[in-house]
């Protein structure tokens, strides 16, 4: 399973968070919750795959250079995701959020507020 695969699975089970850790299976956040998904623990190797497959190129300098790296990842027609990549003393890991969840919220509670936002933020 690819990292597009389990953000495709965090969107489908409502979950706002996608945990990755070298020695742990892989792990979501559900109405606060933290459960592990039916996976096998993943290695340094694979986590660490993960990370690279979605970063630029100046992305990876960073993360090799600080050993973590804040970025944005968006999965195509579905949710643009926060993504905090670091390494750990078990090896790397990776935190992901979905943003398309706090937009949603602000446009159902507060359509008001939502309509003057894009009047003045039309890309937004």
């Amino acid at each position: 399973m690819d990292l597009t695969e389990l953000l495709a699975f965090v969107v489908k089970n409502k979950a706002s968070d996608l945990h990755l850790s070298s020695g742990l299976p892989p792990m979501i956040r559900v109405h606060g919750d933290i459960k592990r998904i039916n996976l096998p623990a993943m290695e340094h190797k694979a986590v660490h795959g993960m990370i690279y497959d979605i970063m630029t190129d100046g992305q990876r300098k960073f993360y090799d250079e600080n050993l973590e790296c804040d970025f944005s990842f968006a999965v195509p027609n579905l949710v643009r995701f926060r993504v905090d990549a670091f390494v750990q003393n078990r090896g790397a890991g990776v935190f992901g959020a979905a943003t398309v969840s706090r937009r949603i919220f602000w446009v159902q509670a507060f359509p008001a507020l939502a309509a003057l936002a894009l009047l003045h933020y039309p890309g937004a």
